[in-house]
């Protein structure tokens, strides 16, 4: 087996097919006879399979660096900025965005009609990354951005998985 470190840059084709997959789930719409059509039909029915493939590559690299640098000194303040740093200032700008946006909306009286701008007064679930805990129990159009339970679900497992593999 070859053991590679570091970038690999297969996994980048795979986040492509992953990323296609998707967009396809959430945009084909085809009702017609064709044979073509119809196959597409049943490769974009599949496509939430693309988050499962984003959830295995990120547990694998996870779980790489994980051990790279158990037993190192600051290994948790290491890991957690690395991490935060990845993903919170862009998450962290959509959602003020979206709240800035939804409060001048708000003051300008406009008639908008969109499940996120309705449910804005939720958006510290968003903040707090528990999006797919409120989606899992209570259903779509609960809280702004429910799309992103996926990484709410992500976001969890970067908090309690370094433990586990420290003390494995």
């Amino acid at each position: 087996m070859i053991h590679r470190r570091g970038y690999i840059p297969e996994f980048d084709g795979l986040r492509g097919v992953a990323i296609l997959l998707v967009m396809a789930f959430h945009i084909w719409r085809y009702t017609g006879d064709a044979v073509a059509g119809r196959a597409v039909s049943l490769v974009a029915g599949m496509g939430w399979a693309g988050v499962d493939v984003f959830f295995v590559l990120s547990g694998f690299l996870i779980t790489g660096i994980l051990l790279d640098t158990k037993g190192r000194p600051r290994y948790w303040r290491n890991f957690f900025i690395r991490r935060s740093l990845r993903i919170f200032p862009l998450y962290y700008a959509v959602m003020t965005a979206l709240v800035a946006g939804a409060v001048v909306i708000d003051r300008l009286d406009l008639a908008i009609d969109d499940p996120a701008l309705a449910t804005i007064d939720k958006a510290w679930i968003n903040y707090l990354y528990l999006t797919n805990f409120v989606k899992a129990f209570w259903g779509a159009n609960v809280v702004p951005l429910d799309i992103a339970w996926s990484l709410a679900v992500e976001e969890q497992f970067y908090i309690f998985f370094p433990f586990v593999v420290r003390w494995a």
